[in-house]
C-alpha cells in the first residue's frame, strides 16, 4: 500500500536525511496518492534533488511531471525545455552518486520529455507545436505507440480526421491492447459517420479495460484522450 511505501521511506530518511534514492523514492509515492497536497510535497522534493544534482534529467522530467499533474502547464513547459536544451542530450553515461546509480539523459529519457513536452503543449491548445513534437519524437522512435496516440488525437484537434485514423491504427498495430486508442478511434470514426466502426471501437476499448479508471465513452463525447 503507498501509505505504509511512504512510512518506510519516511523512516529510512530518518537514518540517512541525504540519501538520494530514498528521497526520489519518496516523492514518487507521494505522487501517486494523487492529491495537490502530496503533489506540492513530490515537487519540493524533486526541486530539492534538482537543486542539488542539476545534472540528473530523471528528476527534471519527475518534477516536470509532477507540474503537468498540478495543472501547472507553464511551468511543466519550461523543465521539459530545460532539459532538452540540457548540453548533455546525448550524454548516456551512468553517474554514482549516494552510493547508487542514476541515469544522466539518456535517449529514453530525452523522448519520454519529447512526448511529455507534447502532451503539454497539447493541454494547452497548442496543437501545432504538439504535432511537430509528437513527429519529431517518432522519427527517432517510431515504435511510441503513445506518440502515435497523442499524435492522433492533436490531428483530431485540427480536423484532420483522415490524419487521426491513421495514427491510431498505428498505435493499435504497435500496441494492440490500447484501450485509449480504441476510444479515440471510435472519436474518429463518430467524426466521419461510420457509427458501426465508431461502435467496433468502443466495444474493443471496452474488452480490454481493467479497473484502471478509464472513462468508456459514449459516441457523444467530443474530445479525444491522451
Amino acid at each position: 500500500h503507498v501509505d505504509y511505501t511512504i512510512i518506510y521511506y519516511e523512516n529510512l530518511l530518518k537514518l540517512r536525511p541525504n540519501y538520494l534514492n530514498y528521497q526520489f523514492n519518496l516523492a514518487m509515492n507521494l505522487r501517486r496518492k494523487n492529491n495537490n497536497e502530496d503533489y506540492v510535497r513530490a515537487q519540493n522534493i524533486f526541486k530539492y534533488i534538482v537543486k542539488k544534482h542539476p545534472e540528473l534529467a530523471e528528476a527534471k522530467m519527475q518534477l516536470a511531471i509532477t507540474f503537468q499533474l498540478q495543472g501547472r502547464i507553464g511551468d511543466a513547459i519550461n523543465v521539459y525545455n530545460e532539459i532538452i536544451k540540457a548540453r548533455n542530450h546525448h550524454n548516456s553515461e551512468i553517474v554514482e552518486m549516494d552510493e547508487v546509480f542514476v541515469q544522466s539523459l539518456t535517449n529514453e529519457i530525452r523522448q519520454t520529455v519529447m512526448v511529455n513536452l507534447g502532451a503539454a503543449h497539447q493541454e494547452s491548445g497548442h496543437f501545432k507545436k504538439a504535432i511537430y513534437l509528437y513527429r519529431r519524437n517518432l522519427e527517432e522512435l517510431p515504435s511510441d505507440a503513445r506518440a502515435w496516440n497523442n499524435l492522433g488525437s492533436s490531428l483530431w484537434q485540427i480536423g484532420d480526421a483522415q490524419g487521426s485514423v491513421d495514427a491510431y491504427m498505428k498505435a493499435i498495430d504497435i500496441d494492440p491492447d490500447s484501450s485509449e486508442a480504441y476510444v479515440n478511434l471510435g472519436v474518429a470514426y463518430y467524426e466521419y459517420g461510420k457509427l458501426q466502426d465508431c461502435a467496433d471501437a468502443y466495444n474493443k476499448a471496452y474488452s480490454l479495460t481493467k479497473n484502471d479508471g478509464l472513462l468508456i465513452r459514449l459516441a457523444t463525447m467530443t474530445l479525444p484522450i491522451m
